[in-house]
Formats: structure tokens, sequence, C-alpha cells
């Protein structure tokens, strides 16, 4: 099956307009529509419908969907492993939660592929459901994520945690004060991160401004000032410099950070020699 006929159909599912996935496709309308129906002919049933300004994957559409996530999956994994020269070069997809990357585990990792030159790496940022999902479909290797799953054939080890600090633009301000402030920003750390944070700041009003990532609150501190909790080593540097301040008073909240991996994973040497390398490290981001 020609794999465009798939993009084409998954660029469709997304952008419900043919005129949206010709243009981010760089083809014109008529040839998304000849390839949706040519895969259509191909798998012998109606994948959409195609009311005015209405359109709809049809059961069989639903259907197919996964499988066509799929199947782009193992494509990009195949062209991917197909273009390494080095037939002695293990290929590993990483994928971590998006807050992650922002840390000192992307020191870790650098470090840790800089001692494996038979390593080549590709890397993802995704939410947990994703990263799940594409855990699944074997189109990642291993996730790093701050919740445990439980989910049958995952493997979960947990390799660390994450030191969250309350850090202000203001000196000498309290814990109290920062976190009830007007500038206050509250990111998302996680399910484990609000429960403790409302447990800590029960009686503070809800916050006026929210990040759903940690280097987006970073930018904001930077550029207009105000408070967050953030990853310690996010703003160490900016604490060494005095351009940020801590919350002497405020407690640090600790998130634990988890690597999952298919318990038939075919990499696990690597994955449990990597995992074993973080906590060596006593990672800590």
């Amino acid at each position: 099956m020609d794999i465009s006929l798939i993009r084409t159909f998954l660029e469709l599912n997304r952008t419900r307009h043919f005129g949206k996935t010709a243009k981010a496709l760089y083809i014109t309308q008529s040839a998304v529509s000849a390839r949706i129906r040519m895969l259509e002919e191909t798998l012998g049933v109606t994948l959409l419908t195609r009311d005015r300004n209405n359109l709809q994957l049809t059961p069989a559409g639903m259907r197919f969907l996964k499988h066509a996530e799929n199947m782009i999956n193992i494509w990009n994994r195949a062209q991917q492993e197909t273009a390494l020269q080095d037939e002695s070069i293990t290929l590993l997809t990483i994928g971590a939660a998006q807050s992650l990357w922002a840390t000192s585990f992307t020191d870790l990792l650098q470090s840790y592929f800089r001692s494996t030159p038979d390593t080549a790496l590709v890397m993802e940022s995704h939410p947990p459901e994703a990263l799940l999902r594409r855990l699944q479909e074997g189109a990642i290797d291993v996730a790093f994520m701050f919740e445990s799953p439980q989910v049958t054939d995952l493997k979960v080890e947990e390799i660390g945690n994450m030191e969250l600090v309350l850090v202000s633009s203001h000196a000498n301000i309290s814990a109290r004060d920062a976190a009830s402030a007007k500038d206050y920003i509250m990111v998302d750390w996680g399910t484990a991160f609000a429960t403790r944070h409302a447990s800590e700041f029960s009686d503070i009003p809800p916050p006026t401004i929210r990040a759903g990532l940690g280097l987006i609150a970073l930018g904001f501190l930077r550029s207009g000032g105000g408070s967050a909790y953030l990853a310690k080593s996010m703003v160490k540097h900016l604490l060494d410099q005095s351009k940020l301040h801590l919350v002497e008073d405020a407690p640090v909240i600790q998130r634990q950070i988890y690597a999952v991996y298919m318990e038939q994973s075919s990499r696990q040497p690597w994955i449990q020699a990597f995992n074993q390398s973080l906590r060596h490290d006593r990672i800590c981001c």
C-alpha cells in the first residue's frame, strides 16, 4: 500500500478539511480526493462522510485510524533504522514528558549518549497518554514520565526524582505572599504535584496564570516577573546570579521520575543500563 495514502488519510482526519490537508501536504485538493478514493477502493470500505462542511469518519474509518497510525509509526522507524550506515549501531527512540526536556535530564541523556558511540537516538516529547500509546505501538522504546502507569505488559522502574522549588523575581517574599499574588504562575507538574500544592496552599485564591510547561513559566518570570514552582536544575544559574530568588519558607515538592518500557522489549539491555546510569548519577532534575 502506498504510504502517502495513509499520510493523507491521517492529515485529513486531523484537519477535517480537504483544502487545509492539501496545503499541509503541498498537493492539490483533487490529489487529496484521489488519494482518499484510492485508499477506500483498496480497503473496500468508505472511510469518510463528505457532507458539506461536516467531514466525519465512518465507523470503518474510526476502526482504520489506529491501524493507520501504527503503519506510519512502523514506516518511520523502518526508515530511520534503514538509514543507519553502520550495522553495529542500535537505534533507540526515547519519549519523555514535555517538562522533563527542559531539566538536567537532557544533560544526563547527552552524557550517556556520548559514552555509548554504538547508539543512535531519536528523542520525542509527548503528553502521558501519547507516551503510553506510542510505547504499546512500538513507536518508542522507553518513556520517562512523572506518573507510574498501571498497564499490563509494561515494566516500570523508578529512576530518581525532580526537586520543584518555589522561586520568585521578588526578593525576601514569603511562600504565602508569592502564591497569593496576582503574578503567581501555577505550573502543571502532574496530578501528584497538584494534590500536594493544594494541601500546602489550601487557603490561597485560585491562580490567575497557569502554564502547561515549566519552560513557559520561566520565560514569563524572566520577562515580566512573578513566582512559580520550577525544577531546581532549570533555575540554578538564575538563582546563583540573583536574577531569581528562592522562596525560603516554601516546601520543596518532589516528583518521582519513572522509566516505562515493554516487558518484552528487544532494547531491554540498553534501557536497563541507561536507567542504572541515571540512578548512579542520583538523577535530580
